[in-house]
């Protein structure tokens, strides 16, 4: 009735189950790892770790000081996520405590056609390489007619660097005070203007006196706030960056040579004449950079929670006591002599 199990059998099954259930974690390159997270369709989820400086990144951006358990993996992504049906989890929040880069130098290229509008280029931050990378200025078509681009920027807030995203909208809303140049000191737009439902460009140029500073607020940064005017323009509908500006970022995204580490603030790619061409006429290199730049360092969670009043406080300096120094034995010798020079004789 029973079937006899042998050593064979045993052999064989261990190495089925081998197979079957992957190794947890794997090396993927010189930078990564990938874990394998029990999901709750009863198989594996394989999630890319990637280092980045003394701490590590995941897929969602989040940050770990140490590498992370797969039990803290499941929360996010494997059988202990939560439910929700289109909520995904929400993923730790990865402060970026190191300013952007200034911004460098450039000639504006040549516009493909006269309804092309002038997007500034600007230092995005890869939170999955811990670095900085230069987005290239870009000729862009408006969603419609009668848009105008404004500009993101990074503002600083409570110990940290934060990014407004751009938007097209009726009218070009505050932008930091962020001087990019080409029509954007500061303040507005002078590269152009809608005339009867056709945009109409203006190359602007010699932009070398223009302040560099790449952020606003905080050390170094610009003290522009916005005005009542521009804080109304804040309040009307806009449109978020078209598929073709996504496209850019994604490009300049993988494009090594426009990491900051790599170019020290002096992108070879400045600027395009159309979204997404890095290569071939139209393109333009920096002139110079607005200051040298060194590698990106990677947060460190104790700063962040410094700026934001959270970090323990420091030990209390230990007291030290001196312990008195015994006496040299020719002082005491000395001593007791004078002591029973004194005693009277009898």
């Amino acid at each position: 009735m029973f079937k006899k199990i042998t050593l064979a059998n045993i052999i064989v099954g261990l190495f089925a189950v081998i197979l079957l259930i992957p190794a947890q974690i794997s090396f993927a390159d010189g930078n990564s790892y990938t874990v394998n997270v029990p999901n709750a369709q009863g198989g594996y989820t394989a999630i890319v770790i990637r280092q980045s400086g003394i701490g590590y990144v995941g897929p969602q951006g989040e940050y770990y000081a140490r590498f992370p358990k797969v039990a803290d993996l499941q929360v996010i992504y494997g059988v202990n996520a939560p439910s929700v049906v289109g909520k995904p989890a929400v993923p730790t929040t990865v402060y970026i405590t190191i300013a952007p880069p200034a911004l460098p130098f450039y000639e504006q290229p040549e516009p493909p056609a006269p309804d092309y509008i002038w997007a500034p280029g600007y230092w995005a931050h890869d939170r999955f390489f811990g670095d900085y990378y230069w987005v290239p200025g870009t000729w862009v078509r408006a969603p419609s007619a009668g848009l105008l681009w404004t500009p993101g920027y990074w503002y600083w807030r409570e110990g940290h660097f934060v990014f407004s995203d751009g938007y097209w909208g009726i009218h070009i809303g505050f932008y930091g005070g962020i001087n990019y140049g080409h029509g954007y000191e500061g303040r507005g737009f002078s590269g152009g203007g809608w005339h009867n439902g056709v945009f109409h460009n203006k190359r602007i140029n010699g932009d070398a006196n223009r302040d560099s500073s790449g952020f606003n607020g905080g050390p170094g940064g610009t003290k522009f706030r916005p005005t009542d005017e521009e804080k109304a323009f804040m309040k009307e509908k806009h449109v978020p960056a078209t598929n073709e500006q996504k496209k850019h970022v994604q490009g300049a995204r993988q494009n090594p040579s426009l990491r900051a580490s790599a170019n020290h603030g002096k992108p070879v790619i400045a600027a395009t004449s159309k979204p997404g061409v890095f290569k071939g006429k139209g393109v333009v290199a920096a002139k110079q950079a607005g200051a040298f730049y060194n590698k990106t360092r990677a947060v460190n969670p104790k700063r962040a929670a410094a700026s934001h009043g959270l970090a323990p406080k420091p030990a209390a300096k230990k007291l030290i006591v001196k312990k008195p120094q015994p006496h040299a034995p020719a002082a005491d010798e000395e001593k007791r002599r004078t002591k029973d020079s004194q005693v009277p004789n009898l």
